[in-house]
């Protein structure tokens, strides 16, 4: 089975969300669709929802919640095949296999107390063969935790003996001789009841392995590992996939900012008519420093990312903890499985999200909601009709911006006066299908039938739905065609449902609409630096995105095409830094993804105006700036430290006559040192190359024109600082 891949049902009364919008596209003619997408973007958010809710198109589709479920056959499969494998002596294929069967292998209340004494279950076999492999490869802190998994997941207790033998090996070879002594004490213990051995004749091996841990214990003289080191050892996150690069650990320089509880007291938040909500420097911002660490609100895995990252902390793991309910998203410890308790409602509708038409953007969307819950969408719900008017953002531009504030994620911009009828309608169609299949999955209250019916054809779900709700027969596919504006005369399942259920469907699928609309100009996107060590430097780093984030503070940054900070991924946290000198009343910006010096002004003009629905009117668009490969064609640009004036390289400004050797003989001595920190880089050795970096961003800054490609040269090499500051993996999947 390939775990990779998103599930597909092979029922063919199943329909996804593909088959709902080809419904619609079918069910009306195209000028009856513009005429609909016309009124529907008119309407209220409630009267949007119940549009498409008491639709007899959106009615008569079987939609259902769809997931990987557990699956024990499929899970010994995978075991026989990593054993196969492990025999080869193929360890890493071995663990992979491992792996994929402790997924698979169903969970149960059986299992965990370990009722069966004689008979081990699937998943207690999977986590200890993968502790095997494990032992192999030499990681044994990850094997001791596998083993210690498999005995609260059902090993059979007269084989218990053999986890606790394979445990104290693991302590030897770590050299914590304690613990290895009492564990191996412990799987003596455990022997006679695997009915081997005399328990009154000690075994003359079993004698002598206790003796060589005592002296070497007796060695260590009382160096061990205490219960404390223990705790933490064990219960760490798997994440040894990362290498850290340098000793860097961000730091903001103050935390004295009580209006942005996430920025440094040298950021603040303004408003303006043509800037909305936007951040500004009160002093001078050297390059380098911190401005901005915010956790984010909320973060989501790209789906083709499920499996190799875990679902809540987004760090790469192989070796894994499965989801109790599904096969279809891991953790990297218990206790990020524990802390995602928003999983439990996306588990049943995994299947639905990753759907590739759906985008991330819409798992994003829907997990905002769920870490938000209904308590506080119903608090911020007072608020929502003010959101869009465009005087209310100015009376919130002096209010605390927590970073965990619903409702500041909710006042992030939509645009929706700049959305198309067709475009509306699409959103409001998804936040109806999820609100639909969260219904269906229980999140508004019980359910009795959440599993979808089996090898039925459509039309007969169908008739039982309605015969079940109205005691009606099916409508043929004349009536399932009729418009928006012509009321079913079938009963829709929507309407079987209490009122008070409705009145939460409609709260959840009021911000999802909002949601999917703000994301689409206030996301992050999720970035790891993948190190190939035996590649030639300079050729051996390479970045993907694997992720989407939304944050309350840090999306109050507008876009420049020649911005002035950057931002990384450290951790849990998002970290904004300068990038190069930012003057006292300057706005702090970011790039959205285009920069002046890589695409040519007409592209980025009309990209940020398709996806994100602004023109931008940065100083490089404004004075059309030239990109890089224009720039090597020009002779290099000048300017003055004090006035900006554009200036020839000379010792003096022909405008303020300002005297600037010194600046230029600076320069020329910085470029030499710069160029051997690049090396450093290049060999990783971020540490020692930054601070020559930040002087030379510095000097380069002072009298170059921020054009030149000698400045854009210096601002990207500290930008590659940042993001090898940040998750670097050595091991790509």
């Amino acid at each position: 089975m390939d775990l990779s891949a998103p599930p597909s049902s092979s029922n063919n009364s199943l329909e996804t969300f593909l088959d709902l919008t080809s419904a619609f596209e079918s069910a009306y003619q195209p000028h009856e669709l513009h005429k609909i997408f016309d009124d529907f973007k008119k309407m209220e958010d409630d009267e949007k929802l119940r549009y498409i809710f008491e639709n007899s198109v959106f009615s008569a589709m079987n939609i259902q919640p769809i997931t990987l479920e557990k699956d024990n056959e499929s899970s010994q499969r995978m075991r026989k095949d990593g054993n196969a494998e492990f025999a080869q002596r193929k360890f890493e294929s071995a663990m992979y296999c491992f792996t994929k069967s402790i997924l698979l292998a169903e969970h149960s209340q059986d299992n965990k107390n370990n009722n069966n004494p004689e008979k081990t279950s699937d998943l207690a076999n999977a986590y200890f063969n993968r502790a095997n492999s494990l032992f192999q490869l030499k990681r044994f802190s990850c094997a001791i935790k596998d083993l210690r998994r498999a005995l609260q997941s059902g090993f059979a207790k007269n084989q218990c003996y053999k986890l606790h033998a394979l445990e104290s090996k693991c302590w030897e070879k770590m050299e914590h001789y304690e613990k290895a002594l009492n564990t191996f004490r412990l799987a003596c213990n455990s022997q006679p009841e695997s009915g081997q051995g005399d328990n009154n004749e000690p075994d003359k091996a079993v004698v002598k392995r206790i003796n060589e841990l005592a002296s070497k214990v007796f060695e260590q003289k009382g160096i061990f590992i205490d219960d404390e080191e223990e705790t933490a050892a064990i219960a760490a996150p798997s994440r040894a996939l990362y290498i850290e690069i340098g000793k860097y650990r961000p730091k903001l320089p103050d935390t004295k900012n009580t209006k942005l509880r996430a920025a440094s007291s040298a950021v603040e938040m303004r408003f303006s008519k043509e800037s909305g909500r936007h951040l500004i420097s009160n002093r001078d911002i050297p390059p380098g420093e911190v401005l901005i660490m915010e956790k984010p609100f909320a973060q989501v895995l790209m789906p083709k990312h499920w499996q190799t990252h875990c679902f809540h902390c987004l760090y790469q793991t192989d070796v894994p903890v499965p989801c109790s309910t599904c096969a279809m998203v891991i953790f990297c410890s218990e206790s990020c499985k524990e802390a995602a308790t928003y999983h439990s409602h996306e588990c049943p509708i995994l299947g639905n999200l990753s759907e590739e038409n759906m985008a991330t953007l819409t798992i994003l969307a829907t997990r905002i909601a769920l870490v938000a819950g209904l308590e506080s969408m119903r608090t911020a719900e007072k608020y929502l009709q003010n959101l869009d008017n465009p005087d209310y953002p100015e009376s919130i531009a002096g209010q605390a911006c927590e970073s965990s504030d619903y409702l500041q994620i909710c006042a992030q911009v939509t645009h929706k006066e700049k959305w198309s009828g067709m475009m509306t309608f699409q959103v409001g169609l998804i936040a109806a299908y999820v609100t639909l299949l969260l219904e269906k999955t229980g999140y508004f209250g019980s359910f009795e039938n959440t599993s979808p019916a089996k090898n039925t054809k459509k039309a007969e779900v169908l008739a039982k739905m309605l015969k079940e709700t109205s005691g009606m027969q099916p409508p043929d596919q004349a009536v399932l065609n009729k418009g928006f504006n012509r009321k079913s005369k079938y009963t829709t399942y929507y309407s079987t449902i209490p009122s008070e259920k409705k009145e939460n469907m409609l709260l959840v699928g009021k911000f999802l609409m909002r949601h999917l609309m703000t994301l689409r100009s206030n996301r992050f996107s999720i970035t790891e630096t993948l190190v190939e060590r035996e590649k030639p430097q300079g050729q051996n780093v390479t970045y993907k995105s694997f992720g989407r984030a939304v944050c309350a503070t840090l999306s109050l940054c507008n876009h420049s095409c020649c911005c002035n900070t950057c931002w990384e991924l450290i951790g849990d946290h998002i970290v904004l830094r300068a990038i190069k000198p930012i003057t006292a009343g300057d706005e702090i910006t970011m790039t959205y993804g285009h920069n002046f010096h890589t695409d040519p002004y007409e592209h980025r003009r009309r990209v940020l105006q398709s996806d994100f629905m602004f023109t931008c009117t940065c100083e490089a668009c404004s004075e059309h700036w030239p990109t890089v490969r224009e720039s090597m064609e020009r002779p290099p640009a000048f300017r003055c430290p004090s006035c900006r004036s554009a200036m020839p390289e000379t010792s003096s400004c022909p405008e303020c006559g300002r005297d600037c050797q010194q600046e230029f003989f600076l320069l020329a001595n910085s470029w030499e040192r710069f160029q051997v920190a690049r090396a450093k880089i290049d060999a990783l050795e971020i540490t020692e190359a930054e601070s020559q970096v930040l002087r030379h961003v510095a000097a380069v800054d002072a009298v170059v024109h921020p054009s030149n490609i000698e400045h854009v040269m210096a601002l990207d090499t500290f930008k590659q600082i940042c993001i090898l500051s940040g998750r670097v993996t050595t091991k790509n999947f």
